[in-house]
């Protein structure tokens, strides 16, 4: 993609709809920084290094 492209992707309105749609939808989620993880629907929080790995592996399993 060149420059132009770029431009002309940056200045069209349906980008600027499109980032204001996320942003509405990530505060209704309430995320607060990003990047930000969900599984089936729910934020996973992350406090040890192999917290996202885990829910995963648990959320595939049908662990809770």
């Amino acid at each position: 993609m060149g420059y132009a492209a770029f431009d002309d992707a940056v200045a069209d309105p349906a980008t600027a709809e499109r980032v204001q749609f996320d942003l509405d939808e990530g505060e209704q989620l309430g995320v607060s920084s990003t990047p930000s993880f969900f599984i089936d629907g729910e934020p996973v929080v992350l406090e040890t290094w192999n917290d996202l790995e885990d829910t995963i592996e648990a959320a595939v399993n049908g662990a809770e």
